[in-house]
Order: structure tokens, then C-alpha cells, then sequence
């Protein structure tokens, strides 16, 4: 969680229209921002445009249409942490491909497939959870995050990942698996080597 105690609430009517809420001044110092409403694809290119300069923090998870384009956060040097809505179900390829400062991010519990490239040297990103419906993980979609540490996984079946979609992460890292699935990750020549530690209870 992040604190919100001095967080920018904008609900928006349309989609397309964050611009017209926010004066020039707030562009240049804003520092977190939560977005309600309908998100177009302007909307989410501006955010992207503030988050490489001030914006830390960006909320989404009450926003509604949200589609995110490949790139469209890539290289946001001062994002820290970033909330997805729950219903979106596609992490395009690159999309925050290094954010260097990005330390933790909230995954959408409906979420089936992270692109290729997508957090590539995200060198804070510490901790993942990847919901019971992932099911694809792309080519270097968490290469050089070195600071991972921990990747929890409610899926039963482990998910689809490449050889190189971990590389570069810790050896230390740790996945967190529902009780009584160990084998069937250690059978998977993909999740294997992880050090693996089962939940007591999957809730």
C-alpha cells in the first residue's frame, strides 16, 4: 500500500480529458495522482509524461476502460508505485520496461498475460504477486530486476514462462506457492530452480 494522505483524486466524466483537469503548475510538482472514471489512451499518455518528471505515484484501481499500449510508462525514472485496476487482463510488451525507481506495483486480479519486456530493469521492483489467472509470462519480462526478492503465485498450474524471463533476479528470490503444489512447480523445467516456500493457507 501506498500512503495517501497527499494524493490527487480526479474521477473522471469522459475518457480524454485529464489534461483539461489539470493546470500547467500541477504538471510541474505533481507528485502522486488517483484517476476514477474512464482512462482513454491520452489520459494514460500524459501520466506517462508526468511520471518522467515528478509523478511517484499512480492510481488506477478504481479507473474503468483502461487499456494500456505498449511503452506507454517505459523509462518513467520517478515512478514508484503503480495500482492497475482488477479487470484488466493484458501487460503489453515494454510498458515499464525501465522504471528504475518502481518499487512495488499492484497486478490486476484478473491479469492472463505479461508481455514481453515488460519490467525489464526495474531495479527496485522488490516483490510481485501474480494472480490464480496468470497463465503467460513474457520473454524478459522481469529480466535484470535485481532487487526481487519475493514472486508470489496463486496460480495452480504453474505459468508459461521463457528461460530468460527471470534472468538477471536474484538467486535468493523467493516463490511463494498455494500449499501443496511444490512438486508440480519443481517439476516445471522453468520454475524448478526458484526456492520455494508454500503458503499454510491459500487465502
Amino acid at each position: 500500500m501506498v500512503d495517501e494522505s497527499d494524493i490527487m483524486v480526479i474521477a473522471l466524466g469522459e475518457p480524454n480529458t485529464l489534461r483539461d483537469r489539470l493546470s500547467v503548475c500541477e504538471w510541474a510538482v505533481l507528485p502522486k495522482i488517483k484517476v476514477m472514471g474512464e482512462v482513454g489512451a491520452s489520459d494514460l499518455a500524459l501520466l506517462g509524461g508526468l511520471a518522467h518528471s515528478s509523478l511517484q505515484v499512480i492510481d488506477l484501481k478504481d479507473a474503468e476502460s483502461v487499456i494500456l499500449t505498449e511503452s506507454v510508462f517505459s523509462g518513467c525514472g520517478e515512478l514508484k508505485y503503480v495500482a492497475l485496476p482488477d479487470d484488466l487482463e493484458d501487460i503489453p510488451d515494454r510498458v515499464f520496461e525501465k522504471c528504475r525507481n518502481l518499487q512495488s506495483i499492484h497486478l490486476p486480479n484478473r491479469l492472463d498475460t505479461i508481455g514481453d519486456s515488460a519490467f525489464v530493469d526495474c531495479v527496485k521492483l522488490s516483490e510481485i504477486h501474480l494472480p490464480k489467472r496468470a497463465h503467460l509470462i513474457g520473454k524478459e519480462s522481469f529480466e535484470n530486476c535485481s532487487s526481487l526478492s519475493t514472486i508470489i503465485c496463486d496460480s495452480i498450474e504453474p505459468p508459461i514462462i521463457h528461460e530468460n524471463s527471470f534472468t538477471g533476479i536474484s538467486t535468493a528470490c523467493q516463490l511463494i506457492i498455494p500449499s501443496g503444489l511444490s512438486q508440480m512447480y519443481k517439476n516445471n523445467e522453468r520454475w524448478h530452480d526458484f526456492v520455494m516456500q508454500e503458503r499454510e493457507n491459500n487465502h
